[in-house]
């Protein structure tokens, strides 16, 4: 994305986020993919809607901050991961409803019904994870964050983004087994 825009000459060291192209293109590249985190961390469809408008209009009155050697999906995702907490302390509400196969479910426009059952048992699973966990797991497995910047996006450490992504793993294979009536030991 980063180079995407800088080959448009929509951004530069100087200004990264100058033009109006750049942070158009900004925001068609980055808003369903805000969308669904938000709709994960609030559960519903209008707020995250608002959320999503909210992290952009912030974006926007902080473009000057932005620079090509940060990662605009990072930028944008911790924009987004601090409104939806403090959606959150606002409401006194703690869940996470992530949907992590929504890109399949855009594609397919009748997935067979095992598959239906086995979103509905993944979204049950992170559901019951702490939300820290199932934040990282979201963001690293269907966003594909890697460590250095989803440690950017939460405010810790890589290594502490690795040891998260590992319990959270052990936690969603436990609980999914538990929930799937299977063996829930490791």
């Amino acid at each position: 994305m980063k180079k995407a825009l800088a080959e448009k000459g929509a951004v530069s060291e100087e200004a990264p986020l100058s033009h109006e192209a750049a942070f158009v293109a900004l925001v068609e590249a980055y808003q369903g993919r805000l969308g669904r985190f938000l709709f994960g961390m609030v559960g519903n469809t209008e707020d995250a809607r608002d959320l999503v408008q909210e992290t952009f209009l912030r974006a926007y009155r902080h473009r000057h901050e932005f620079r090509l050697r940060t990662s605009p999906a990072a930028w944008l995702f911790t924009i987004a991961s601090n409104l939806a907490r403090d959606y959150h302390r606002r409401r006194r509400v703690i869940s996470f409803l992530p949907l992590l196969s929504l890109r399949q479910e855009v594609k397919v426009e009748t997935p067979p019904v095992e598959e239906s059952d086995q979103r509905t048992l993944v979204r049950e699973v992170m559901a019951s994870l702490p939300r820290e966990m199932a934040e990282c797991l979201y963001l690293y497995e269907v966003e594909g964050f890697k460590s250095p910047d989803l440690a950017k996006v939460l405010g810790i450490s890589p290594e502490a983004v690795r040891q998260r992504v590992a319990r959270a793993r052990k936690r969603f294979r436990k609980a999914y087994r538990a929930l799937e009536g299977g063996n829930s030991e490791t």
